[in-house]
């Protein structure tokens, strides 16, 4: 199967199954090349060998966890997954195929068909059985799987919802391209104790006006091995403006090509469960990969915290940041601050595979900033092949956050045109919405960085 133009060939080359550990497979007479995958804390495997007709062969192969990130303090999840839970069946396949992975958490989800609503199980796609929150948690050793819920509407965008009570709007009926817009969404998922994350990089729809409200809790960036959405671009200009809003990611399985090809690694103090991981997600407290590890510390303090400072102290910030990928090179590791390139390390691809390799910087004239690591690399031809970013650790100073007016003006020339949009659509609630969108705008405009610290 050829790979997508703009998706990353280390996961998207030739034709894959699971398997519990032993199989038989009848393969033509000539040379046949195994390769054995576990999620991405295991090197890949490889075997070649070579058969003549009729002729067969016993092949054994030994996978090693050769970076236990777990003893760092990092728990893998998906929170983007799609497979039904109607019966014990289901819930035992889903959790053979999480464990094929190496997925700790997953989250298995029902949706909506986008162009119409009602909150009741039956009417949903890939149906949860099990409801959600306590009730749907199932572990079987070290993998545990969840359920939670897409609310999808076709002019919005789609949202993730997990560990909330009960369904959103619960027994209504709405047309979801007209009202609620996710923030009411968002805010009733925290009310039944949820979190919810912008999928698909919100499509570069609502998201423009739900995250100016600060009642939803992130937004889904890298899937299918690229950035969607908003992109990077997007995410930068949110951060410039003084938002906390983190990245994450979500296979979306099976609608992309690997369960998992996109995966979060979430940081805790000890092995969390599904609502402390979805809690910590919610916090940014995590990187967000399609294979390489990649771990930040700025004075301590992890992706998701916070150092504060005054304006008086000099203080300098100490950044380590550590990268290594054991399923495809990784040939740079950039460090950011304020979404800019500061420091770079250009990684030979002989030994961008299975060691570690560490970036360090000293940062001595302190302002409110972000400051955040990516690690990526490209296939000889040129397209995506590697890709890891962790959540920012925020610096504010005398109380004031990172901000740019030229960043908040970029996000309010795209919130003009959602509102551009919404006016040449004729549609039931158009002037509610149009409200909302110009209160948002005019909570934008009124930026000035000047806020204190968790002022929204």
């Amino acid at each position: 199967m050829s790979p997508n133009e703009t998706h990353g060939p280390s996961r998207y080359f030739g034709w894959y199954f699971y398997t519990r550990g032993q199989f038989d497979v009848t393969v033509p007479a000539g040379q046949t090349r195994i390769a054995v995958w576990k999620g991405y804390e295991y090197q890949p495997i490889q075997r070649k060998l070579s058969l003549a007709a009729g002729q067969s062969q016993k092949v054994k192969l030994q996978l090693t966890r050769t970076v236990p990130i777990q003893d760092h303090g990092y728990y893998s999840g998906d929170p983007h997954i799609h497979l039904f839970r109607r019966n014990q069946v289901d819930d035992q396949r889903a959790l053979d195929l999480i464990a094929a992975e190496d997925i700790q958490y997953g989250f298995l989800l029902c949706m909506n068909d986008p162009s119409t609503y009602t909150g009741a199980m039956q009417r949903q796609e890939w149906p949860q059985a099990k409801g959600f929150e306590p009730a749907s948690v199932l572990f079987h050793g070290r993998y545990g799987i969840a359920s939670g819920q897409e609310y999808r509407a076709s002019t919005y965008g789609h949202i993730c919802l997990l560990m909330h009570e009960q369904m959103v709007l619960k027994d209504l009926r709405v047309t979801p391209d007209n009202w609620p817009v996710f923030s009411l969404i968002g805010r009733e998922t925290r009310r039944l104790g949820g979190f919810s994350f912008h999928a698909h990089g919100g499509y570069a729809a609502d998201i423009f006006s739900d995250y100016v409200r600060q009642l939803t809790d992130g937004v889904e960036l890298l899937q299918m091995a690229h950035y969607r959405g908003i992109g990077l671009t997007g995410w930068y200009h949110i951060l410039n403006a003084g938002f906390r809003f983190p990245g994450l990611t979500g296979s979306d399985f099976p609608y992309n090509r690997c369960l998992g090809d996109c995966r979060n690694y979430v940081l805790t103090e000890t092995k969390p469960d599904f609502r402390e991981w979805a809690n910590k997600a919610a916090k940014g407290c995590r990187f967000f990969t399609t294979g390489p590890l990649l771990m930040l510390d700025v004075n301590g303090q992890s992706p998701g915290g916070a150092i504060e400072l005054s304006d008086d102290t000099d203080t300098e910030l100490t950044v380590n940041v550590r990268v290594r990928s054991e399923v495809t090179p990784v040939e740079y590791l950039d460090l950011l601050v304020n979404g800019k390139t500061v420091k770079s390390l250009s990684i030979p691809h002989d030994v961008g595979q299975g060691c570690w390799h560490e970036l360090q910087h000293k940062i001595s004239k302190v302002e409110p900033c972000w400051i955040t690591a990516r690690a990526h690399s490209l296939s000889p031809t040129g397209r995506p092949n590697a890709e890891a970013h962790t959540n920012p650790v925020y610096v504010y100073v005398d109380g004031k956050k990172p901000f740019n007016s030229e960043d908040r003006d970029w996000l309010i020339g795209k919130l003009d045109g959602r509102i551009e949009v919404a006016t040449q659509r004729m549609f039931a609630g158009k002037q509610q919405f149009l409200e909302f969108l110009r209160e948002s705008r005019k909570k934008l405009c009124e930026l000035t960085g000047d806020e204190a610290v968790g002022g929204g």
